[in-house]
């Protein structure tokens, strides 16, 4: 499987489309390489299938939120695999770099 050493997300604004993409094209960055999500402004604006803080649906804010959690070594709380990838991200106004383990 082709990996990449840097992939920038710029392709959907909803939820699901930044969330699928996020999954699924994280797992081919290569160690050491860089996924960048943008729009993330697009967590707060029900436009895009978002409803902030609503327990029932999950924003892509919220999801990086729970990264925290899924890079914290002693964190009982793993549970999304992908992410186990992740060793650390800089986060910024409608921006997010991850950097692959």
């Amino acid at each position: 499987m082709q990996q990449f050493d840097i992939i920038i997300d710029d392709g959907g604004h909803t939820m699901n489309q930044q969330q699928t993409s996020f999954m699924t094209l994280l797992t081919l960055v290569r160690s050491g390489g860089l996924y960048v999500i943008e729009d993330l402004e697009t967590s707060y604006n029900p436009t895009y299938a978002s409803e902030y803080l609503n327990s029932s649906t999950t924003t892509t804010i919220e999801l990086i939120k729970i990264v925290v959690d899924e890079i914290q070594q002693k964190s009982p709380t793993k549970t999304i695999p992908s992410v186990r990838s992740v060793f650390s991200f800089e986060i910024a106004d409608g921006i997010c770099v991850f950097t692959v383990k």
